[in-house]
């Protein structure tokens, strides 16, 4: 969590937390994007960062 504003920091969401903040053309976009990203990257999608 961002302590400065009491709000979550970029990092800890993934793409799908963000989807509801664009618009309806772009929320489709994000959704495929990360599809491809886990898709590319399946081991460190899922494990937290050090």
């Amino acid at each position: 969590m961002d302590d400065t504003r009491g709000r979550f920091a970029a990092c800890d969401r993934q793409i799908p937390a963000w989807t509801g903040t664009v618009g309806p053309g772009w929320a489709s976009l994000l959704d495929k994007l990360h599809r491809d990203l886990l898709a590319w990257t399946p081991a460190t999608a899922s494990s937290p960062s050090p």
